[in-house]
């Protein structure tokens, strides 16, 4: 690393800020989950009052459903940010992928991004760290979103499938296509062509998880960008 190169130590700089904030996160959201157990817990008992009404009830059971969704994205945000706890587990790479879609559901939101999402019904576990895994799929989904500000209707597509001995989980996006020499460029750590506000890990991150995990990150324009791991495998 050239330490004397400003634009570089910039980007260092941004990495030691997430990580700061990450650090932050884990207590930040043990306390949220308290206070969502609190509200969930209030609400069943309130729902016993046999006297409510239906539009009551009803009410009580969106209470319930808001809070439920808001532990789930908690949670998701908490494992994001424990990477530190490494090891392999038994993952449904239907649930990581519909996890992380979650948690960005208001950026696509905000931004007018339509979400298709095709996952084969048979994908099967992976043995692998579920943590690493989600950092990957986030960052690729982010890089698809990303990519989506340029164009006039943007549309992010997301597949899953088995093929051969491997399951495949492609980011195609409504971007412009990007060149070979682009992709290179892309996968090496701090190169991003996005501004000042990006660091230029994504691609990269989720390439090294990739191979910790004896897969690989590749790319076509038909297909977008393909996360390829064998369903053996182990972090």
């Amino acid at each position: 690393m050239d330490i004397d190169d400003r634009e570089l130590r910039d980007r260092v700089g941004e990495v030691f800020r997430y990580a700061t904030v990450g650090r932050c996160v884990n207590g930040v959201t043990h306390d949220v989950n308290n206070y969502l157990g609190a509200m969930m817990a209030y609400a069943e008992l309130i729902g016993l009052d046999v006297a409510l009404t239906d539009d009551a009830r009803g009410m009580l059971a969106q209470i319930v459903a808001a809070s439920e969704k808001c532990s789930q994205l908690v949670n998701g945000l908490t494992n994001v940010a424990r990477l530190n706890i490494a090891g392999s587990a038994a993952v449904d790479i239907r649930n990581l992928v519909n996890m992380v879609i979650l948690l960005r559901s208001y950026e696509h939101k905000i931004n007018a991004i339509k979400i298709e999402v095709e996952l084969s019904p048979v994908l099967p576990n992976l043995i692998a760290d579920p943590n690493h895994l989600q950092l990957a799929l986030m960052h690729l989904l982010m890089n698809a979103q990303e990519a989506t500000q340029e164009t006039p209707e943007k549309c992010i597509r997301i597949r899953g499938a088995v093929s051969g001995n491997e399951i495949q989980i492609e980011f195609w996006n409504s971007g412009e296509p990007l060149t070979l020499q682009e992709v290179e460029a892309r996968m090496l750590p701090f190169v991003t062509t996005k501004g000042d506000t990006h660091i230029g890990l994504g691609l990269a991150v989720a390439s090294d998880i990739a191979k910790q995990h004896g897969g690989s990150l590749a790319y076509t324009p038909e297909r977008g960008f393909i996360l390829s791991l064998p369903m053996s495998t182990s972090s």
